[in-house]
């Protein structure tokens, strides 16, 4: 299965913005993409936010999934509490997976602004389980390793009607 190359730039861009900030605000030496998917890969990842980027001509979810346990490593690093993370609620990992979501996808914005200015952020939403795209979704993944964390970010957009 091909991925569109559109799409496929904006995995990359959600990428550059996650690896970030992994160096600059959650401590890890960066992001490492371990594999390109061009689906949501089966079992899907069972946690993480999602955030939905509307545009003139298109809306896309960018999304940052692991598993629960991946998502409260991720949130005890953006919440400083690195050695601490049993002690968060699945409330705080909630808001704060949506907050990392957030910021990445602000630094998507920035990335991709030539392709559509017109571009606007959702709300973060975490989903604790998972989503299953329908058959009309185009889909596009990359496997990586946040310090010791395995977790996928995920671009899903609905196909395009020609």
């Amino acid at each position: 299965m091909e991925i569109d190359p559109s799409l496929k730039a904006w995995l990359d861009a959600l990428t550059a913005a996650t690896d970030e900030l992994a160096t600059t605000t959650l401590g890890f030496e960066g992001c490492q993409i371990d594999e390109l998917l061009p689906q949501v890969p089966y079992p899907p990842p069972t946690a993480g936010a999602y955030l939905a980027m509307v545009g003139n001509d298109q809306t896309l979810q960018l999304a940052i999934v692991s598993d629960m346990q991946g998502c409260r490593l991720l949130s005890g690093a953006l919440l400083g509490m690195v050695g601490d993370e049993d002690g968060l609620a699945e409330s705080d990992i909630a808001d704060a997976m949506g907050e990392i979501i957030n910021i990445v996808a602000g630094g998507v914005k920035t990335r991709m602004a030539g392709s559509d200015k017109g571009f606007k952020l959702g709300l973060p939403m975490f989903i604790d389980g998972h989503v299953e795209p329908v058959k009309e979704t185009e889909q596009a993944a990359h496997r990586v390793t946040l310090g010791s964390i395995r977790a996928y970010l995920l671009t899903l957009r609905q196909k395009r009607m020609v």
